[in-house]
C-alpha cells in the first residue's frame, strides 16, 4: 500500500534510478516505482486505482480536472442545453412512474454541479416536480463538494459517500462521464495464452508488461482469440450498476448513464490519458494525468438485466438529445439571444454531431420491466 510514510524512501529510489524521462517525476511515480521494485509488476487496474484515487496524490483527489482550465471538459460545461435536456427526461420519467410525491434524484459524480444546476433551473416551472425531489449527489472530491455547495445553494441536497445510503424511495439516477473514472482490468491474448496487462519497471522507468492470471479467469476467455486481442472489464462499474439496479427493482425508478464507449467489444486497447485537453502517455506524470478508457456498455447492460431491469439502448447521445427536443430548445435560445446564435449553433453541433460527441458518447437507459416507453429512446431501439 502506498502511503506518505514511504514517500521519502520512494523518492530516494527514484533518484538512484537511471530514469530516461525526468519530466515524469511526481511523488506517485516514485512511490509506484518503489512498490514495483520490491513486489513486482502491478495490474493496469491497480495502477489506475492508484493514479486516480490515491487518498493524497490521486488525480481525482487533488485539483480541478474538469473545465476549460482543467484537463478535460464535459458536455454540461459546454452548454446549458445538456442539463436542460436531462431535466426534460427527468420530468417526463417522473410522470411515467406515476408522479410520486417523494423520490430520490441522484447524480453520480456531479463535478462542478453544472449539469444539476441547468437541470433544476430548466424545470423550475414544474413546482410539483420540484416539491417531490429529494436530491442526492455522489461525489468524492472535496473541492468539487464545496463548489456544488456554492453553485446549488438555492436547493436542498445531501452528499452521499455510498449508494447504500440512498433512502427507500423511487430513484431517478443520472450518470454523465462517471463510469469512465473506474479502473479496468485488461487481458491480452499472447502466443503463450491469456495474460493480464500490467505495469513494470525497465531501467527505472514504468513500462507495460504482462502477468499470469488465475485458471478460473483463463477458462472463460476465448481460447481461439487472435494474438494481440484485448478484453477489458471494470468490476467496480458493474458493482455500481448492480447496486442501482437492485434499488430500482425494489423501489422503482429509472436511470440514464451517459459516457463514451462501445456496445460491442472490438478487442482493441481503449486505455488512454489526457492532460490539458491533449492525449498523452498513460504512464507519464501519474497523479497529474487523467487515465481512462472506453466504457463497455454491453457489460453494464448484462449486469442490469441480471438484476431484473429492462435496459434501453444504448443510443448515441445525439439521437437521445434530438428525441428530447434539443433542436427546439436551441431555436428558443437563438430567438431569445440572437447575438449568441453562432455560439448556440456551435454548442448544438458539439453535443449531437457524429464528428464530435453525437455517436461516440452513448446513453443507456435503465427501468423496471413494466416500462412501455422510455423518454429519449425510439421504440425500435429498446432491448
Amino acid at each position: 500500500m502506498l502511503s506518505l510514510l514511504n514517500l521519502g524512501q520512494a523518492m530516494a529510489f527514484f533518484r538512484r534510478s537511471q530514469l530516461p524521462d525526468k519530466d515524469s517525476l511526481t511523488p506517485l511515480y516514485a512511490m509506484i516505482c518503489e512498490q514495483i521494485h520490491k513486489e513486482g509488476p502491478i495490474s493496469v487496474e491497480a495502477f489506475m486505482r492508484l493514479v486516480l484515487h490515491h487518498p493524497v496524490f490521486g488525480y481525482y483527489r487533488q485539483g480541478l480536472p474538469v473545465g476549460l482550465d482543467g484537463d478535460f471538459s464535459t458536455g454540461p460545461e459546454h452548454s446549458q442545453m445538456f442539463g436542460e435536456m436531462i431535466g426534460v427526461w427527468c420530468f417526463e420519467t417522473w410522470q411515467a412512474i406515476g408522479k410520486p410525491t417523494s423520490f430520490a434524484l441522484l447524480e453520480l459524480g456531479p463535478g462542478r454541479g453544472t449539469l444539476m444546476k441547468s437541470l433544476l433551473s430548466g424545470t423550475s416551472a414544474r413546482q410539483d416536480f420540484h416539491d417531490a425531489i429529494q436530491l442526492y449527489l455522489l461525489e468524492s472530491n472535496v473541492t468539487f463538494r464545496q463548489m456544488q455547495q456554492e453553485r446549488l445553494a438555492p436547493y436542498k441536497f445531501m452528499h452521499l459517500d455510498s449508494l447504500d445510503d440512498l433512502p427507500p424511495l423511487p430513484l431517478l439516477v443520472i450518470g454523465n462521464e462517471f463510469f469512465d473514472t473506474f479502473p479496468m482490468r485488461q487481458f491480452i491474448r499472447l502466443s503463450r495464452g491469456w495474460r493480464e496487462r500490467a505495469i513494470g519497471l525497465k531501467h527505472g522507468r514504468l513500462v507495460f508488461c504482462d502477468i499470469a492470471i488465475r485458471h478460473e479467469e483463463a477458462v472463460i476467455l476465448d481460447p481461439k482469440a487472435k494474438k494481440g486481442q484485448i478484453v477489458e472489464t471494470s468490476p467496480q462499474s458493474l458493482d455500481v450498476v448492480r447496486c442501482l439496479s437492485r434499488h430500482m427493482a425494489t423501489h422503482g425508478g429509472a436511470g440514464v448513464l451517459i459516457d463514451y464507449g462501445y456496445d460491442v467489444p472490438t478487442g482493441e486497447d481503449t486505455l488512454f490519458a489526457l492532460r490539458e485537453h491533449k492525449h498523452t502517455d498513460v504512464l507519464s506524470k501519474p497523479g497529474e494525468t487523467d487515465v481512462t478508457g472506453d466504457v463497455d456498455f454491453s457489460a453494464l447492460r448484462r449486469t442490469a438485466e441480471e438484476e431484473g431491469l429492462r435496459v434501453w439502448g444504448p443510443v448515441g447521445q445525439g439521437a437521445f438529445f434530438s428525441q428530447m427536443g434539443i433542436h427546439i430548445r436551441a431555436l428558443q435560445l437563438r430567438r431569445n439571444s440572437p447575438t449568441h446564435a453562432a455560439e448556440i449553433d456551435e454548442e448544438l453541433y458539439r453535443l449531437i454531431h457524429p464528428a464530435v460527441m453525437g455517436t461516440w458518447f452513448k446513453v443507456l437507459g435503465l427501468s423496471r420491466q413494466n416500462f412501455s416507453h422510455f423518454p429519449g429512446f425510439p421504440e425500435h431501439k429498446q432491448n
